[in-house]
């Protein structure tokens, strides 16, 4: 069963007329043993395993929070807000 509804922003429905193209950086590429940039880990990575007190820091450097934050935002949006279905919203209560 195809969707029949549209998407909603910020995602944009993919057509003919409206493709998007994608392309790796030149340091992403690899185009065989001559070609892109040096093998394993950026300095980014391994500066962050050196200071690294637990694996929840490595793990949220390469994903950071802000990644789930969004993900969650949009979630609720699209559930509660864009019509898909019908109920209410429960709020989880913060504890300091």
């Amino acid at each position: 069963m195809e969707p029949t509804r549209p998407v909603h922003v910020p995602w944009v429905e993919l057509t003919k007329e409206h493709d998007i193209k994608w392309e790796p950086s030149w340091q992403d590429k690899y185009t065989g043993p001559q070609g892109g940039a040096p093998a394993g880990p950026t300095q980014f990575i391994v500066d962050i395993v050196r200071s690294a007190k637990a694996l929840a820091d490595i793990f949220f450097a390469i994903l950071p929070l802000a990644f789930f934050e969004r993900v969650a935002q949009l979630t609720t949006k699209y559930y509660y807000d864009d019509w898909v279905v019908r109920g209410e919203r429960r709020i989880l209560m913060e504890t300091k």
